[in-house]
């Protein structure tokens, strides 16, 4: 891979999902009108031009190598946020508890299935709510790269216009299932009750930090 080295940066209006913290490790490498500008190649940082992703190990949704897949989407700014500095909500906490781990998995495929299942339209990229207002599953969606076709492409190595593969839906409710467990590794293989009540006292039991 090139060595690369950070331009001077300069203040950009652009959407969280497309930050970025160069000079911290954190970029992003998905599509960006600023990348011709600056002449950084595709696959490589679009700010900065780092090259630190084997796109064609990531891109082969392979379940035994989702380790590496995971260190790679660390790489990006917003990714890195949802695996390690986004607190979980006492909601998102709640939803993996009722589920378990049991449950987290065909519920990660009924997301995947209705979320970014179907080709690219009009309405993609606003299916998948940020963190205020989703739950676990939505955290591990933008986490993962899974939150919207167009991030699939990039991470994934999929096209936009066609619906996804049964191969590949298991395989990214798998990443999800990954996330939630990495994220709340206490939680417990069955189904949980919540009471709304007792909620934050119960999910401050099972969060990273407790």
């Amino acid at each position: 891979m090139e060595k690369w080295t950070p331009p001077e940066e300069k203040a950009l209006g652009v959407k969280r999902c497309k930050r970025t913290d160069c000079s911290n490790g954190l970029h992003c490498f998905l599509k960006h009108k600023e990348r011709k500008k600056r002449g950084t190649s595709e696959g490589t940082c679009w700010a900065c031009g780092a090259d630190l992703i084997d796109w064609e190990r990531v891109h082969r949704l392979d379940e035994r190598d989702i380790n590496y897949t995971t260190n790679a989407l660390r790489h990006e700014a917003v990714r890195h946020e949802f695996w390690s500095t986004v607190e979980l909500t006492d909601r998102a906490i709640a939803y993996a508890l009722r589920k378990g781990r049991s449950n987290i998995l065909p519920a990660a495929e009924r997301l995947i299935q209705s979320s970014v299942g179907k080709p690219r339209d009009a309405f993609d990229g606003r299916r998948t709510p940020w963190e205020g207002k989703g739950h676990i599953l939505h955290f591990g969606q933008h986490a993962t790269a899974t939150c919207c076709r167009q991030c699939m492409e990039v991470w994934h190595g999929i096209a936009t216009d066609r619906p996804l593969a049964g191969r590949e839906v298991d395989y990214f409710a798998r990443l999800l299932s990954h996330y939630v467990t990495t994220r709340i590794p206490k939680l417990p293989d069955e189904s949980m009750h919540v009471p709304r009540k007792l909620q934050p006292i119960i999910t401050q039991a099972y969060s990273l930090s407790a």
